[in-house]
């Protein structure tokens, strides 16, 4: 296959699944997995180096902190832009000032509009969060404590 001018090939199981794309040397570029029903579970891209990896979510509570995840970042690049323009005013600079302007206010801006709770946003999974974190609490409440006998205390002193 032809991509973006470079040769590519895919690879494929024994039953003609897709599994992974090499470039024309025959290094990996990425690999997919699939659950038993043929549904695509993970994508893992290799650039230069490293390895950028995403993986299905396993739960609805691992779905939400993600996408509750994608909202945070955003909140911790713009807080500290936005509240140092708030102290100190605009700088003499006007690159700076777009800069400020674009990773502090536009970062802040795209926050607030991604946890609006609608399907294409992460505020569609986002506000999920609170009910499967009220859900662990009473989970945690109700669930009896173990209790380490001596035989725990025996085990956890040999296996160190």
């Amino acid at each position: 296959m032809l991509r973006s001018s470079t040769t590519s090939n895919y690879d494929a199981d024994g039953l003609g699944t897709v599994t992974s794309l090499s470039n024309a040397a025959g290094a990996l570029a990425q690999t997919y997995t699939f659950d038993s029903f043929g549904n695509l579970a993970a994508i893992e891209l290799y650039p230069i180096r490293g390895c950028v990896c995403f993986r299905q979510p396993w739960s609805r509570y691992d779905d939400a902190l993600i996408a509750r995840g994608g909202v945070a970042v955003q909140a911790v690049v713009a807080v500290p832009l936005v509240t140092f323009v708030t102290i100190f005013g605009l700088t003499r600079s006007d690159a700076v000032n777009v800069a400020i302007g674009v990773l502090g206010y536009y970062s802040l801006i795209v926050a607030v509009f991604n946890l609006i709770p609608v399907r294409p946003l992460d505020g569609a999974k986002a506000w999920y969060l609170i009910p499967e974190l009220i859900k662990r609490a009473r989970i945690s409440r109700t669930k009896p404590k173990r209790m380490v006998g001596w035989r725990g205390w025996w085990t956890a002193s040999v296996v160190l």
